[in-house]
């Protein structure tokens, strides 16, 4: 009895071992079968494709040629699951259908296929509702969408975005756009409808910065390109909100408080204050942080040159930089009216003192 019970878990072992292996082996040939054997009864002879046919639901929306040139399954060849699924998908990307499915059918020699398409309705008119400020041919002018092109709902939310976008820039940031496309399918012909709702422009009666020590008020304000509205602004087109501009401003003041040494700045929020209901009080939550400076420059290590010299390089690299960022502003705000005098008086002097330096001080 002693000895049969120190057998009876080597035994065990052997067997659990032995029903582990063959799992294994089992596991490795079904991930080694082929996946086009995959889609046939094992030990079954491939069932052949007797008919491939196309009908539409509807007016047909393209040609059968091009039709079929989108088809890879082929009369008399094997059939194959995963060639009928990227048909769908190819006949579904051209942009056509709104619907596409394959019908199968067992016949005597194989399998007779059937593909259904409903086709999208071709635009016969866009139109649009709602829109005082802009005219039909402006608004045609910013969207995707044309006359005879078949009904592409992505493409309508699209445009109405760009018409949005289209109205923030001149100033009408709260209005609305809606499409309503409106099918007939037994003609396969649609129009699109555009229902804009506006909104008067926003007035910005001031702007205020929370939390700002480092500059002044009137130093923030003069950095921002949205200004107050005040009552030459129909002249200078200026204190309305604008969308696109307050993007522009929130980078604007980021850049202002960096290039002071402000590195761990943070715009928190830009808040819009209503004032009656067309007028906004613009007003900027703002994290400083703490100013970073330049305590000391010094070089160590430094045997090929001398130390004076590297401080004069890095001088005037410091003064090259600084020179050619404040000419670039210089440039952007004022433009080329102030600029050219400018030029031409630096052009001037640096004239003079060639003609001085040759002439006068040689002599």
């Amino acid at each position: 009895m002693t000895f049969r019970r120190t057998l009876e878990p080597r035994r065990r072992r052997r067997l659990d071992r032995a029903a582990l292996l063959v799992g294994l082996l089992a596991a490795g040939l079904l991930v080694l079968v082929p996946a086009r054997l995959a889609a046939q009864p094992l030990g079954l002879s491939p069932v052949k494709i007797t008919r491939v046919a196309i009908t539409n639901i509807g007016p047909q929306a393209v040609s059968d040629a091009l039709i079929r040139a989108n088809i890879r399954a082929k009369e008399g060849e094997s059939y194959n699951a995963v060639v009928i699924n990227e048909d769908i998908k190819n006949l579904s990307a051209t942009g056509y259908f709104d619907n596409v499915r394959v019908a199968e059918e067992q016949t005597e020699g194989g399998l007779s296929l059937l593909y259904v398409l409903q086709g999208r309705p071709k635009i016969t008119d866009i139109l649009y509702t709602g829109n005082t400020k802009f005219e039909k041919a402006k608004l045609d002018k910013r969207i995707s969408t044309k006359v005879g092109e078949p009904l592409d709902e992505l493409k309508l939310f699209r445009d109405t975005l760009e018409i949005k976008k289209l109205y923030e820039k001149s100033g009408y940031p709260r209005v609305t756009v809606n499409y309503v496309p409106s099918r007939d399918n037994r003609t396969g012909r649609a129009t699109v409808t555009f229902e804009i709702t506006e909104a008067p422009k926003i007035r910005i009666a001031d702007v205020q910065f929370e939390g700002a020590s480092a500059f002044t008020q009137k130093k923030l304000r003069g950095t921002l390109k949205t200004k107050r509205h005040w009552w030459l602004s129909w002249l200078t087109r200026s204190g309305i909100l604008k969308e696109d501009q307050l993007d522009e401003d929130r980078e604007r003041l980021g850049e202002l408080y960096r290039s002071a040494g402000y590195i761990d700045f943070e715009l928190k929020d830009v808040q819009q204050i209503q004032q009656g209901t067309n007028r906004i009080v613009l007003r900027f939550v703002l994290s400083e942080g703490r100013q970073y400076k330049v305590g000391a420059v010094g070089f160590r290590g430094v045997t090929l040159f001398p130390t004076n010299a590297l401080e004069q390089k890095l001088t005037m690299g410091v003064g090259q930089l600084l020179g050619a960022r404040i000419g670039a502003r210089m440039v952007v705000s004022r433009g080329t009216g102030f600029i050219r005098p400018v030029f031409l008086t630096v052009v001037i002097a640096i004239i003079g003192k060639l003609v001085y330096d040759a002439y006068f001080r040689a002599g």
